[in-house]
C-alpha cells in the first residue's frame, strides 16, 4: 500500500579520510489501492483554553466552541470524542463517548461558557486530553488531542516530557494558536514531536476553518504509526531528519550510533498525499568502490491490519577518486533549500528575541536570498518584513515572527516529484 523511493544528493561521493555529509531524500508514496481503504476511525480529545483572555471583545471563546461543535457534527458514529476545558487547571467536560451521542457532546461544549476562567495551564489540558484518549486507545484508530489556546502557559517545561510519554503510546497532538500572544516554539514542538500539526490562526473568525482543515486531513488518513527504519552496516551516522513535504517539520528519532539502528516516526498518512523525508547522513571514509551502507524500509499500520511493511532495500553509494564524477542531484538540493530556509527563519527569530540583532540579520538575509532565488514571493516578503522591523526597531513583532515562521515551513511538490 505504501511505496518507498530514495535519492541521494550525490550518487558518487569522494574518497576521503574524514566524515562526508550526504543527504538522502525518502519519498513515502501511497499506492493506488489506498484509495479504496476505509479511513482510520478517530479517537479525539478537544482541549479548549477557557482562560480570561479567551473572553475578549472578539468573542474568541464563542467562535472556538462553535468550531468544536462543527467538528463534532462531521464525525462518524464509530469515532470517539471527549471535551476538556482548561485555564488554571483542567476540567473534563465530557468523558470519551462515541460521536453518535452528538447532542450530549454538543451540550457539554456549550457548558464551557458557564465555567470559571483564570490563567493558562497547557500541561494540565494535555494530560487530561491524553487520559481520555487512553480509554479507547487503539492502533486501529488515529488518536489525537486537538489543543486550542491564545496565550503563554504556566509550567511550560512540563510539556516536552508529556509529549514524549504520550507519543510512545501512539498519541499525537495538533495545536491551534489564536492571535499573536502564544508561544509558537512550544506549540510547534508539541505538535511536531508527536506527529501532529500546529496551526496559526490570525483571526478568531478563522478558528472554524483551521478545525475543518485539521479534521479533513484526519478523515482522509488511512495509514497510522508510519515510521522509517534505517539500519547501517558500518559506522555511518544519522545526523538529522526532517519531513519536508507537505511541510517542513521535526520528527522523532529513536536509535543511536552504537546500535546503528534508527527509527524515524512519521505519524499518520493520508490516502493520497506522499511524505518526503530528508535525512542528513555522515558517512565514514572508504576506499574506491560501491558499498551498501544501510538497509531501509517503511513500517505502518492499517485499520485491522497492523505491522505492514515495505520490502527492505539496500542503500548503495559509489566512492570515487575522480572528483569530476561527483555531482549534485538538483531535486534533492531543492528540498535541502526548503529545510534550510525554515531552519534559518526559526533560528533568526530566536536570536532577535534574545537581542542578537547582527546574527539574526545575517540569517534572515540568507533565508530571504534563498527564498527569492526559489521564486517564492510570499515567503520572501514575510522574511523581508522581519528584516525591516529588526533594522528599524531592533526587534521583530510577535505578529511578524509567527507569520514568517508559519510561511517558512510551507513547501510544495513539483510535477516531477510524483
Amino acid at each position: 500500500m505504501l511505496q518507498l523511493e530514495t535519492l541521494f544528493s550525490q550518487d558518487n561521493v569522494p574518497c576521503t579520510r574524514q566524515e562526508y555529509g550526504l543527504y538522502l531524500l525518502c519519498k513515502i508514496i501511497p499506492l493506488g489501492e489506498a484509495q479504496s481503504i476505509s479511513r482510520l476511525p478517530l479517537n479525539l480529545a478537544l482541549v479548549i483554553d477557557n482562560s480570561g483572555s479567551m473572553y475578549g471583545d472578539d468573542k474568541r471563546i464563542h467562535l472556538a466552541l462553535e468550531a468544536a461543535i462543527q467538528a463534532v457534527n462531521l464525525l462518524s458514529p464509530t469515532d470517539f470524542v471527549s471535551v476538556i476545558a482548561f485555564s488554571d487547571s483542567e476540567r473534563v467536560v465530557q468523558q470519551a463517548l462515541p460521536a453518535s451521542n452528538r447532542d450530549q457532546i454538543i451540550r457539554s461544549i456549550q457548558s464551557i461558557l458557564k465555567m470559571p476562567s483564570g490563567g493558562t495551564n497547557i500541561p494540565a489540558g494535555m494530560r487530561a486530553g491524553s487520559a481520555e484518549l487512553l480509554r479507547n486507545l487503539s492502533k486501529d484508530r488515529l488518536n489525537r488531542v486537538l489543543l486550542l489556546t491564545d496565550g503563554n502557559t504556566e509550567h511550560e517545561d512540563q510539556c516536552p516530557g508529556i509529549v514524549s510519554r504520550e507519543a510512545e503510546k501512539g498519541i499525537s497532538f495538533s495545536t491551534f494558536g489564536v492571535g499573536f500572544d502564544w508561544n509558537e516554539k512550544l506549540l510547534s514542538l508539541i505538535a511536531e514531536r508527536s506527529g501532529g500539526k500546529w496551526h496559526y490562526i490570525d483571526s478568531p473568525q478563522k478558528i472554524g476553518q483551521a478545525f475543518q482543515q485539521e479534521l479533513g486531513v484526519m478523515m482522509n488518513s488511512v495509514f497510522s504509526n508510519v515510521r522509517l527504519g534505517l539500519k547501517f552496516f558500518q559506522n555511518d551516522v544519522l545526523r538529522e531528519a526532517k519531513i519536508v513535504s507537505p511541510e517542513v517539520k521535526e520528527v522523532r528519532i529513536d536509535g543511536d550510533p552504537i546500535s546503528r539502528n534508527y527509527q524515524i516516526t512519521l505519524g499518520a498518512m493520508e490516502r493520497n498525499r506522499q511524505i518526503n523525508l530528508l535525512v542528513n547522513l555522515a558517512l565514514i571514509g572508504r576506499a574506491p568502490g560501491r558499498y551498501n551502507i544501510a538497509s531501509i524500509s517503511v513500517q505502518y499500520d492499517l485499520s485491522g491490519q497492523p505491522n505492514q511493511s515495505t520490502k527492505p532495500e539496500s542503500l548503495a553509494v559509489n566512492f570515487v577518486t575522480d572528483n569530476n564524477l561527483v555531482y549534485n542531484n538538483g531535486e534533492v538540493l531543492r528540498w535541502v533549500d526548503d529545510a534550510q530556509i525554515d531552519k534559518m527563519v526559526r533560528k533568526a527569530t530566536e536570536l532577535a528575541a534574545s537581542g542578537e540583532k547582527q546574527k539574526a540579520t545575517v540569517l534572515l538575509q540568507n533565508a530571504g536570498s534563498l527564498s527569492d532565488k526559489r521564486g517564492d514571493s510570499r515567503k520572501t516578503t514575510l522574511i523581508n518584513n522581519a528584516l525591516t522591523e529588526l533594522g528599524a526597531q531592533g526587534s521583530i513583532s510577535r505578529k511578524t515572527v509567527i507569520e514568517a515562521q508559519n510561511e517558512a515551513r510551507k513547501t510544495k511538490l513539483m510535477p516531477d516529484d510524483n
